[in-house]
């Protein structure tokens, strides 16, 4: 396995033969730029004076090279008088005069990029200087100021300016500068606000070993050297532009505009021996810059000694939907200077680096192709579905009348007062019609673990099986025993309501106990009743994800890694979870309302999928594979199905029970309204 300092021999080893191969480049397009002027002003000017004054064959000696073929001469008599020493001459002198002349409009660009500096790049980029006196910083721009400074230690190099590129989306970086005064590190706004600390670190360390290599120097030169290269399709369009406006002139006044044909013609001709000398050593250019890309990414690792932040940086650009790339037109001719490719290719050989995957691999052998999505906690903050209505609802069932006091927060959960009132009235309402008794099972770990189980038994109406049921849950444990008890009497008159508020009582006690007792063998009976019994209902559908979702989290089961990175990737399986929603409404008019509502949210279009498809064996299958999908588009998710129920104001049984599934299935905390509850998102 090579190590970095391998890899960083052998970009460099790479980069002298390309730099040599770009500079061959460069002079096989001044010859041939020599040679295509020189044949066109000496040869039409040469057959013009043979035509007047033609020379008969074997009048005079005439001195042709010995590689001119004699079958050319048979064929073309006039070659034999073909002065091929001035020929010679006129391609020398025009050739070196060429030359001189790229050489100027190198120079004066190197010149202006001289006396512009990094700061003068960077402005020209759209970027603005965080570092300046005055400048207000957020927190994250701070922690990319601070980065900054931590690499500069590192890699003993001044402290650059930092340059913001505040309205670029992608994340990208970029390192300019000529001299230690004027070096620029600039960040997008992308990779401030989407990269975590570590992931910033390496990318900064990237720039600053393209300082270290002196390759900001290097950029610089490069730009100077396209330039001069395209001065020759530059001039190339400036014949043709003049040409037909000199030939639209003549014919416009009468004349036949040979002048303009000619001006253009020269201008055609010339353009192609420019295009392929500029796409030859943008080629090679390209090459070298992706070399000198290998060699900052192993000279990276020197300064932070940690491979995992500029990886996991690359594979965050990999599912990234703006990516890398700068809209700013100034990157065209400065798409080399940045981090990652900044610009869409159209061929891979005139990539300014490359490919996103063959730079992971370099670092990590091993890496199994998995993308980085964003964290949980860079989504941010997730106050529930429903606007935190939930939230007022479970304040509620937790005060002993059933009554919440005075709200100081509700403008932060975004409801009206109207609105509060009207959730904490049903649940007061509900609250009251248990007896203190049975509530007070619910307070209480032993119990609480038991009145979950009862629930399940009893599903989600009153049957004549619940009796035995309950009597042989109470066989198992004295606490089991006193919640069959209390339960009996209540069973024929409670409904979905008070079971589900009997159900949230007792799972947030669990919940709580969770981080200071042992609750393994609580545990150990879900995992045996989700295992054995049958999901015969859509309570006791809701009952095992939200009891899973306890027990994952007891078991410390980690979340699969997201794979990703939009909805619609799944969007099958989105389209499934919300018709389920839609259906549960009971109105057919909201029904499809509801639909068009929740896909505005997702930013597509809907379509049901048959009822019939709707079954909860498919809703799991799907819970599953949306499991995958990165934190930001989760949440995405369970804002478009928060949206469909809310479409009529209310919440009845099946919208509930579904709503409670989907986000405990998802990782995200149970819609704990009650059946009856309006709800209201705006």
């Amino acid at each position: 396995m090579k190590t970095f300092y391998d890899h960083q021999e052998a970009a460099r080893a790479n980069s002298s033969v390309l730099m040599l191969m770009m500079s061959i480049a460069i002079g096989i397009t001044t010859l041939m730029t020599g040679l295509a002027v020189t044949l066109w002003l000496f040869v039409p000017t040469f057959y013009l004076i043979y035509w007047f004054n033609p020379h008969p064959v074997g009048e005079h000696e005439v001195h042709y090279p010995d590689w001119v073929p004699n079958s050319l001469l048979e064929r073309f008599p006039e070659l034999q008088h073909f002065p091929w020493e001035l020929f010679a001459f006129f391609l020398l002198v025009i050739t070196v005069t060429i030359g001189a002349i790229l050489i100027l409009v190198t120079r004066n660009k190197v010149r202006q990029l001289w006396e512009a500096g990094g700061i003068g790049v960077a402005d020209s980029l759209g970027g603005i200087c965080v570092t300046r006196e005055g400048y207000r910083r957020d927190d994250k721009t701070q922690r990319a100021v601070n980065v900054v400074n931590e690499i500069a230690i590192a890699a003993r190099v001044p402290a650059p300016q930092v340059y913001l590129l505040y309205n670029e989306p992608g994340i990208n970086s970029f390192a300019v500068g000529l001299t230690p005064k004027d070096m620029v590190v600039g960040v997008t706004a992308g990779a401030v606000e989407h990269l975590t600390r570590e992931q910033l670190q390496g990318v900064i360390a990237h720039e600053f070993a393209h300082i270290k290599n002196g390759d900001t120097v290097k950029n610089i030169l490069l730009v100077g050297y396209l330039h001069g290269l395209m001065a020759v399709i530059i001039t190339a369009q400036s014949l043709i532009h003049k040409g037909v406006e000199f030939l639209v002139k003549s014919i416009s006044h009468g004349g036949q505009g040979i002048v303009g044909m000619f001006i253009a013609a020269c201008g055609v001709l010339l353009w192609p021996v420019g295009l392929i000398g500029l796409c030859a050593a943008t080629a090679v250019k390209a090459a070298y810059s992706r070399q000198r890309e290998f060699l900052a990414d192993a000279s990276a690792l020197e300064y932070v000694r940690n491979d995992i932040g500029i990886s996991d940086a690359m594979k965050r650009i990999l599912s990234y939907k703006p990516g890398s790339n700068v809209r700013s037109p100034g990157c065209l001719a400065l798409s080399h200077v940045f981090f990652a490719k900044s610009t869409s290719g159209i061929l891979g050989f005139f990539d300014s680096h490359p490919k996103i995957e063959d730079r992971i691999l370099r670092i990590d052998e091993n890496w199994d192709g998995e993308v980085e999505f964003e964290a949980e906690h860079q989504v941010g903050e997730f106050n529930g579905v429903f606007n935190g209505t939930m939230s007022l609802a479970q304040k509620a069932r937790e005060t002993a009348s059933g009554r919440l006091a005075p709200v100081g927060d509700a403008p932060a959960l975004q409801i009206s007062n109207e609105l509060a009132m009207l959730v904490n009235d049903h649940a007061a309402t509900v609250r009251m019609m248990m007896p203190d008794e049975l509530w007070s099972l619910t307070q209480d770990l032993p119990t609480a673990e038991a009145m979950v189980f009862a629930l399940w038994s009893v599903g989600t109406e009153a049957t004549p099986e619940d009796d035995a049921k309950l009597c042989s849950l109470g066989k198992t444990c004295e606490e089991a025993k006193t919640v069959a008890e209390a339960l009996k009497p209540h069973l024929d008159e409670y409904g979905l309501p008070e079971r589900l508020m009997l159900l949230d009582a007792s799972m947030n006690v669990i919940r709580k106990y969770a981080q200071e007792t042992d609750v393994s063998k609580f545990c150990e009976k879900a995992e045996q009743l989700l295992a054995e019994a049958p999901c015969d209902d859509l309570f006791r559908w809701a009952w095992r994800k939200s009891l899973q979702a306890i027990v994952d989290r007891e078991r410390e089961v980690p979340r699969p890694k997201p794979k990703y990175g939009e909805c619609e990737e799944l969007l099958e399986d989105c389209q499934l979870l919300i018709s389920a929603l839609a259906y549960a409404n009971d109105s057919e008019v909201m029904c499809n309302y509801s639909l068009q509502r929740a896909g505005n949210v997702l930013d597509h279009d809907l379509e049901f999928v048959p009822e019939e498809q709707c079954t909860l064996a498919a809703i799991d299958d799907a819970i599953e594979r949306l499991k995958l999908l990165a934190p930001k588009a989760r949440r995405q998710l369970i804002l478009a199905c928060s949206t469909s129920v809310e479409t009529d104001s209310k919440l009845n049984e099946k919208e509930s029970l579904v709503m409670r599934g989907i986000c405990s299935g998802l990782g995200y905390p149970a819609a704990t309204l009650l059946p009856g509850q309006p709800v209201k998102l705006s």
